[in-house]
């Protein structure tokens, strides 16, 4: 198979669909044969009832979870229940964040919708996964707060997150304190400095009626970072 190209805009269509991937198929010159393997099986997999169950069975005992269940029914006959109800969830219930899907309580965020949970266990197991377990890798607050958003919703999740982080005794370790300070926290004495000769002041050294400069004698001081205990000077 041989290809020309012509320049121009004429055909440029045509110069474009030679570049296009062929099937590989006997038509093809460049076919390559290969061995055909027929899909044998698909495995899926998904969450069993008994996570759905345990999430269900904790709304009964929360008291949040047990008001708001009714109230997102069609058919609900006491609209005034949502009084009741803690300020976090009261706030997202009138911004109508919440939905019930089959039993489940989920709560929207922006254009996402994630299940709201009450169980204590499995809000723990949730923390750990995203921050304890070797996959997550002990990761810093905000990207642990990243992750976990997309996950699930429960009230004060992220004061959760929050604490989970600064309490966990492997991040705590890894980002204390050096036992030894390179800087020392005690002021500097104030020391007595004795000028001779101060009637002739340092205003001198700058703007003198004679013209002449003085001179500075370094003293010596005892210990590298100490202020000097007596300055003299002299006339050049």
């Amino acid at each position: 198979m041989t290809m020309a190209h012509k320049s121009g805009n004429i055909n440029k269509n045509e110069y474009g669909l030679i570049r296009w991937d062929l099937e590989n198929t006997p038509e093809n010159p460049a076919w390559v044969p290969q061995d055909k393997h027929h899909i044998e099986g698909i495995f899926v997999t998904h969450i069993g009832t008994e996570f759905f169950n345990q999430v269900k069975e904790s709304y009964e005992m929360d008291q949040n979870c047990h008001i708001l269940c009714p109230l997102l029914m069609k058919n609900c006959k006491d609209p005034s229940l949502s009084s009741k109800l803690d300020e976090t969830c009261k706030k997202a219930y009138d911004g109508g964040r919440f939905h019930l899907l089959d039993g489940i309580l989920y709560h929207r965020t922006k254009h996402t919708c994630f299940m709201a949970i009450t169980d204590r266990s499995l809000i723990n197991t949730i923390l750990h996964e995203f921050h304890d377990s070797v996959a997550a890798g002990h990761l810093s607050e905000d990207r642990t707060l990243e992750r976990e958003k997309t996950c699930s919703w429960w009230p004060n999740w992220k004061k959760d997150v929050s604490e989970c982080c600064k309490t966990c005794d492997r991040c705590q370790k890894a980002n204390r304190a050096p036992g030894k300070k390179n800087w020392n926290d005690d002021p500097y004495p104030r020391t007595k400095i004795l000028l001779v000769n101060s009637s002739h002041g340092l205003g001198n050294n700058i703007t003198s009626r004679r013209r002449q400069k003085l001179q500075f004698l370094p003293s010596i001081s005892s210990q590298i970072h100490q202020n000097p205990n007596v300055f003299t000077m002299s006339r050049g």
